[in-house]
């Protein structure tokens, strides 16, 4: 999946940032550490004095630096513009939309398109494991996310508003807040999901309810009706990998 140059040094630009912002943090527990140890008295004599303090305090910050680097992680995996989902079942029964696909030991690559109007779809068996491929793009055919072979990329905010993710699944929501892609391997199926626009001011919606294809003015009359329902919970900053709860 291709995204531009812009997002992706943007996005490295915010993953540096999150590793300094970490980095002080450390640096600033230590600091104020060692100064109150020092208005106690000399800091190498107050080692001498007190071991076990000495102990104490330094098994502290090694706590300290590993809950940093516990917050940090999460940040960072929920500020983060790519990753990878997968599959544990071999030969899993493929929903897309509602229509179902049932993969076997000689299912090759099946690709799900529409009259050429939209970006393909591609469901892809590599050694019995279900690997997906889609594109989402916004009316204007701005990307907006993909994945290919289950590795999965979006763009940065606010032209996305959010997207979220665990090991089995990946979902983004645009900016008005509606989902636009879902993938998610649950069970013996691998359900695929989203709405996608193409050429001429027409776009196909895959959903539970099943698969329409028309204007998009037809059939996305109200851009912040949620037409897929989300499987995670949002702000994905607060609630990674979180699911909703039915």
């Amino acid at each position: 999946m291709v995204t531009s140059k812009k997002v992706i040094y943007d996005g490295c630009l915010k993953q540096m940032q999150m590793v300094i912002e970490g980095i002080i943090e450390r640096l600033l527990a230590l600091i104020a550490a060692i100064i109150i140890l020092s208005r106690i008295e000399r800091v190498d004599q107050f080692f001498k004095k007190h071991p076990l303090t000495t102990v104490i305090l330094a098994i502290s910050f090694v706590a300290l630096s590993f809950g940093l680097y516990g917050v940090q992680e999460d940040k960072n995996a929920a500020t983060s513009t790519g990753g990878t989902i997968s599959s544990s079942v071999t030969y899993p029964l493929v929903n897309v939309g509602n229509n179902h696909l049932q993969t076997d030991p000689t299912s090759g690559i099946i690709p799900f398109e529409a009259d050429g109007f939209f970006d393909p779809i591609y469901v892809k068996l590599e050694n019995g494991y279900i690997k997906v491929s889609a594109t989402v793009r916004d009316e204007d055919g701005k990307y907006l996310a993909g994945i290919t072979d289950n590795n999965w990329d979006t763009t940065i905010p606010p032209t996305i508003l959010d997207k979220n993710f665990d090991k089995n699944a990946f979902e983004v929501v645009d900016s008005y807040k509606k989902v636009v892609l879902q993938v998610n391997f649950v069970g013996k199926y691998a359900n695929i999901s989203g709405i996608f626009y193409g050429r001429n001011g027409s776009a196909m919606v895959l959903s539970n309810g099943g698969m329409e294809i028309g204007p998009a003015t037809l059939i996305i009359p109200d851009k912040t009706h949620n037409i897929i329902e989300p499987i995670f919970v949002y702000p994905s900053k607060n609630h990674l990998g979180e699911r909703v709860k039915k």
